[in-house]
């Protein structure tokens, strides 16, 4: 991974956002359940993108001979920009560490709660209705929803019901799983608070329509009044949650002029399925990614013998291997994009306190790019990098 392939991997997944926002607008799709469906497919298709990369010919030519850090001299002043890889990393350790803190105070919600009728448990250590779990589903509801009489309490538990059935929690759990893969980009962000608005609106309508918009919406209105900032785990699923309490009243409100026809779901369906293919398409020949996964393409022979460098970083000579004064040759393995940068190094042998040293400077290195039949292909080559000290 290269930061030349983040570039390009973000262009894609804006590029994919922006379509689904220009479906949903252009179609002018009302039905929350199929915003839904479209946000959940733009998703997975942003996770895709580098699978779907149109395929590339490799260019191999001929190992390359370096002579660096020739008398073990070395050059201290490069400075290497940390790798994309460990970056991303690092972002994604730390989102996971916060889901694995989310799972962590659901379990100790449920082990704390108290057992009540219909499987459902109390708790006062939440401040409206919340539902989680897959194998073993639970449903808390406040102790002071004992306190309101049984029909009020319908419609509460009503849309935590609705949530399980429709397996939201899995699903929801598999979301934020997405979010520390492309925490990195602001458009997967949007498209997660989307998904989250829309997942309540279409439980929002669902329960409506079988227990009466008025009904509903008394029970939104009596929830937002319990609720004092206290929010649920990330992992729950609550009737407070998603869009702000108005945007949804007014979606009760409208319920009727929101709903769509079987004919319309079904045109709407078609074009999105026809859109995606075409962003999909121009995202990929646009900008498409180098080095993933062009290295499993075929590999051409071309009358090319030498690459013609452009740019050379010299390795710095290891304090501790000139010490112990160690030499020899580390062989590496070297993938070029169409640009002529190195997308990736990979090591065949060499003296393993040389080996990172020799890594770090091929990764800065350029060449100019190689060109079959008029179009610039990725390269495959093998460099050596010698390390001599003086005798």
């Amino acid at each position: 991974m290269t930061w030349d392939f983040v570039f390009r991997y973000s262009l894609q997944i804006l590029s994919v956002a922006a379509g689904a926002a220009l479906i949903v607008r252009v179609l002018a799709v009302r039905d929350a359940a199929l915003r839904l469906r479209v946000w959940q497919a733009a998703l997975l298709l942003m996770l895709a993108l580098p699978w779907l990369q149109p395929a590339t010919p490799v260019v191999r030519i001929p190992a390359q001979q370096v002579t660096a850090a020739v008398n073990g001299v070395s050059n201290s002043a490069n400075r290497v920009l940390p790798s994309p890889l460990t970056v991303w990393a690092i972002g994604a350790a730390i989102l996971l560490a916060r889901l694995a803190v989310s799972g962590l105070a659901l379990r100790s919600l449920r082990r704390t709660s108290i057992p009540h009728d219909d499987g459902l448990r109390l708790s006062d250590r939440v401040t409206s209705p919340v539902a989680f779990g897959f194998r073993h589903p639970v449903i808390l509801m406040p102790l002071r929803a004992l306190q309101m009489p049984p029909e009020a309490r319908e419609p509460m538990l009503a849309h935590e019901q609705e949530h399980l059935r429709r397996l939201d929690w899995p699903q929801m759990l598999a979301e934020e799983l997405c979010r520390a893969l492309l925490w990195f980009h602001p458009a997967a962000w949007w498209l997660l608070a989307r998904i989250r608005a829309d997942r309540e609106q279409a439980v929002d309508a669902a329960v409506a329509s079988r227990l009466g918009p008025t009904r509903y919406a008394e029970s939104l209105l009596a929830v937002a009044a319990w609720h004092a900032g206290a929010a649920a785990p990330a992992l729950a699923t609550t009737m407070f949650r998603g869009r702000s309490l108005a945007q949804r009243l007014q979606s009760l409100d409208q319920l009727q002029e929101n709903t769509m026809t079987k004919q319309h779901k079904l045109s709407a369906i078609a074009a999105i399925a026809m859109t995606a293919v075409g962003v999909v398409v121009l995202s990929t020949s646009a900008a498409p990614l180098q080095g993933f996964p062009q290295e499993s393409s075929k590999a051409i022979k071309v009358n090319v013998t030498k690459l013609k460098q452009t740019k050379k970083v010299t390795p710095a000579y290891p304090v501790e291997a000139k010490k112990e004064k160690i030499q020899g040759r580390v062989e590496l393995d070297v993938l070029l994009n169409t640009e002529g940068k190195v997308s990736k190094v990979s090591v065949r042998t060499g003296p393993s306190q040389l080996v990172e040293s020799a890594v770090e400077a091929v990764k800065q290195w350029e060449y100019e790019p190689v060109h079959l039949n008029g179009k610039p292909v990725d390269v495959q080559t093998v460099i050596f990098v010698n390390y001599t000290l003086a005798p």
